[in-house]
């Protein structure tokens, strides 16, 4: 009986531990702990999608007061939010979505690596600058309003942001008076003298070819803004930096 007994327990062990390790793989018990499964799920652990996340840039924001320009007036009051929002600061600004909607323009170039510089090239203002035909007898063309950006960025985390505007038509921007009363504000005039072009024609108005710089701060922000004007007295040249 001694003898049996013995048997069956020596018989019984083995069959024992082959039921065990079925039941595990078929419940699809897993051996980790509470602390195992915190650290997996904590962001610091899964850099690739953390850096995927930083990286995504919204195509559009929101830009309080604007809409799409369709005249020279509404494009200066545009540029004047920029202004006004430091929107040459933020990298998420210079998207096509969000430079078509508060600067216009229908052909939008951008470049510059991420985080240290960013810029935009935009053209396609025929409705409202017509270009200009290099020759009469000729279809080439040149723009006749050309508007520019860029964001730069400074090892030290210095940040500049810095907008051109061209205007190669006189007659078709505001005059002198209009654009000073957007600009001017609380800033301070350095100087106006005489607008120094290529080719400068004869002044038929009494601010024809002069040009205006205002300079002022706004928080941390220390802005210039330097306005050229045609010989007709209306706007030719638009230069504004922001930098912080």
């Amino acid at each position: 009986m001694q003898n049996v007994r013995r048997s069956a327990k020596t018989v019984g062990y083995p069959i024992n531990r082959i039921f065990l390790l079925i039941y595990l793989l078929s419940s699809s018990v897993v051996f980790a702990t509470d602390a195992d499964d915190e650290r997996h799920l904590k962001p610091e652990n899964r850099p690739g999608e953390v850096a995927a996340q930083m990286h995504q840039i919204p195509t559009q924001i929101v830009v309080s007061g604007a809409k799409v320009p369709t005249t020279p007036f509404e494009l200066l009051k545009n540029v004047k939010i920029v202004m006004d929002q430091h929107l040459l600061q933020r990298e998420d600004f210079y998207t096509e979505a969000n430079l078509r909607k508060v600067l216009g323009g229908t052909n939008i170039v951008l470049g510059g690596s991420f985080g240290t510089q960013k810029y935009a090239d935009i053209r396609g203002y025929d409705t409202i600058v017509q270009p200009l035909k290099l020759w009469p007898d000729k279809p080439n063309v040149i723009p006749g309003l050309l508007v520019r950006l860029w964001r730069t960025q400074q090892a030290d985390g210095a940040i500049t942001g810095e907008l051109s505007l061209s205007v190669r038509r006189s007659g078709i921007f505001p005059d002198y008076e209009t654009v000073e009363g957007l600009f001017k504000s609380n800033r301070e005039v350095q100087f106006g003298n005489p607008y120094i072009h290529e080719r400068i024609e004869h002044p038929t108005s009494p601010h024809g070819n002069d040009r205006v710089e205002y300079k002022g701060t706004d928080g941390p922000f220390q802005q210039s803004i330097r306005l050229g004007f045609a010989a007709d007295g209306t706007l030719s040249e638009l230069a504004y930096d922001d930098l912080q």
